[in-house]
């Protein structure tokens, strides 16, 4: 069932004030733009992406993405749909190989980020700095779940959540990482 963005908003308690801040930014985005989800707009969009941790909570799913060589979790464009559920589980899929995530929390909204993306060269031109609108999703897979990597990514792993800080990674991961050990996943 596709869940409109705002409902998963209006039931969605930030973890600190940056994501306080990020979901003001967020709903003053969606009500000012007629396509929010699409990535033609230079301005920004929403993206969605999967946190996915193993039973025990102790590891977690990243990507190392050959674009900003930085690990992440998988997640991408919505093109154009504003089911951002679908979208994060399609690129869970697509990033990774794992089938068949449990969603976590009921299917409710983990985390929120906003983001700017440098100005990049692009096949059809250059693409200004915009904004990703990044709404992240809680997954479980098995420890032996296999992962096979994509043609978007340099590498793939599962890693130990106390280990992130090793790795070239975004900030909102470690919000992340501090929802988990806090018992935001059970």
């Amino acid at each position: 069932m596709t869940q409109h963005l705002f409902t998963l908003l209006d039931n969605y308690q930030p973890f600190d004030e940056i994501e306080r801040v990020h979901i003001k930014q967020l709903q003053q985005f969606l009500k000012e733009s007629d396509n929010a989800y699409n990535r033609s707009n230079l301005l920004g969009h929403v993206v969605a992406d999967a946190w996915i941790v193993n039973p025990q909570r102790t590891k977690v799913v990243l990507v190392e993405h050959g674009l900003g060589k930085l690990w992440m979790a998988p997640g991408g464009h919505c093109d154009g749909s504003p089911d951002v559920l679908a979208t994060a589980i399609r690129e869970a899929e697509e990033e990774t190989g794992l089938k068949n995530l449990k969603t976590l929390i009921g299917g409710k909204i983990f985390d929120i980020n906003v983001g700017t993306v440098p100005t990049r060269e692009k096949k059809w031109g250059i693409e200004p700095p915009h904004l990703h609108f990044d709404i992240c999703f809680a997954f479980e897979a098995p420890n032996n779940a296999p992962l096979i990597i994509s043609h978007e990514s340099d590498n793939l792993a599962w890693v130990e959540i106390s280990e992130m800080k090793n790795l070239a990674t975004q900030p909102t991961h470690y919000r992340r990482e501090a929802k988990t050990i806090a018992g935001l996943l059970n």
